[in-house]
């Protein structure tokens, strides 16, 4: 009996030896890092408006701080899955800011904004 319960043992221990190894051959190699650094700006720290006008629309999203920061990028998201990212630009002392422009009226499909902060070590 004790015969049956070593090979099980042994069974078990090379089926796990062989899962993990099966999931760490087969895991695509995804270099990590970590000389950056990514942080999402809260809500409140930025500021964006939307406005329709006949011809086009435009998202203006702007943050204004005096401190060293990294680089800096704002994204959109529309109620109908379309979304599109940009890196900010320092505009004037303290305030970075961006813009995006549309052919068709969006200011009611505007689901999110975001903004992110990227720093390099």
């Amino acid at each position: 009996m004790s015969a049956c319960i070593s090979l099980f043992g042994l069974n078990m221990f090379k089926s796990v030896i062989g899962l993990v190894f099966i999931i760490a051959c087969n895991s695509p190699e995804v270099p990590l890092d970590t000389s950056v650094l990514y942080n999402e700006l809260l809500p409140e720290e930025y500021s964006w408006m939307c406005r329709d006008y006949e011809e086009y629309t435009e998202i203006d999203i702007w943050y204004t701080t005096c401190d060293d920061v990294g680089s800096l990028s704002a994204s959109y998201r529309l109620i109908t899955g379309r979304s599109g990212t940009r890196d900010m630009d320092r505009e004037e002392d303290c305030v970075y800011a961006t813009s995006f422009i549309f052919e068709d009226e969006v200011c009611m499909q505007v689901e999110g904004i975001t903004v992110i902060e990227e720093y390099v070590f």
